[in-house]
């Protein structure tokens, strides 16, 4: 089941484009003639709320249109309730060939239909200028991949909903607490000290005899402080009310990335023990 937020369930978010939903009436057409015509639409027609079976794969077909006409009054829902048909669908019969999700949103850029299928979420489809940098599970465990996971997925979720602010301060957030891992260590100029990011980093950067190690240490310390800088980022210490400016969606695309660049360079450190 696809993920929304409550405005989008409850609220009026506008309906689908009646171009879009007579594509995915077709689309599920489709569907029904790889297996059991009449059966297929009854299940289509339970996922977008009808109730009772109907009297034959013709009358199912109409009643399909009518409960997708119906559900189309709200796009998200509506979207919400093809994706869980889709998948309870290929629960029961893994060998149907099934449209995915980049099938869908071909649809939805098509009609130009502000909405994005990532599951397990419903995102607005806010474009941003790069795609994001792969972060390395090499090495890591599974406690901390999840947690490396999750907040990316949410650092991507902030930046689709046009919230640069709150995107950057869950990979900062995720900077600091891989650094954590760290403290302790020893490395060829000794043991890396403290319990915090500044310190920490500083002791990896002056302690280290490798010289990328050095040049990225500081400059993680100088991105760490510019963010953290009420005239700076403003994102850690909040921000001045008369000095300090908001980050925008592309300057928060490009911190993103960085951060997620010395995210995977240090989890990578840490696997390769240096």
């Amino acid at each position: 089941m696809l993920q929304l937020p409550a405005d989008w369930v409850y609220g009026n978010p506008g309906p689908l484009p009646d171009t879009c939903l007579e594509d995915f009436f077709v689309l599920l057409k489709t569907v029904a003639r790889q297996g059991n015509n009449w059966q297929i639409l009854e299940h289509f027609k339970s996922a977008f709320g009808s109730i009772g079976r109907s009297s034959d794969s013709s009358w199912a077909l109409t009643d399909l249109r009518m409960a997708m006409d119906e559900a189309a009054e709200n796009a998200p829902s509506f979207l919400a309730a093809l994706w869980k048909g889709l998948q309870d669908l290929k629960s029961t019969d893994p060998a149907l060939p099934l449209p995915d999700e980049n099938v869908l949103n071909g649809y939805l850029k098509k009609h130009d239909v502000p909405y994005l299928i990532k599951p397990p979420h419903l995102l607005p489809s806010h474009q941003v200028s790069a795609p994001p940098v792969n972060v390395p599970e090499i090495g890591i465990d599974e406690r901390t991949q999840l947690l490396v996971n999750a907040t990316l997925e949410q650092a991507d979720r902030f930046l689709a909903e046009g919230k640069p602010r709150q995107a950057v301060q869950e990979v900062l957030w995720l900077l600091e607490t891989v650094t954590t891992a760290f403290e302790g260590k020893e490395v060829s100029g000794g043991t890396v000290e403290g319990k915090y990011f500044n310190k920490i980093i500083r002791d990896l950067a002056h302690k280290s005899d490798r010289g990328l190690f050095v040049q990225a240490g500081n400059w993680m310390e100088r991105l760490h402080g510019y963010l953290s800088s009420p005239t700076g980022g403003g994102v850690r210490h909040g921000t001045s009310l008369s000095k300090g400016a908001d980050i925008n969606l592309n300057e928060a695309v490009l911190i993103c990335n960085l951060t997620r660049s010395y995210i995977g360079f240090l989890l990578t450190a840490l696997a390769e023990g240096k």
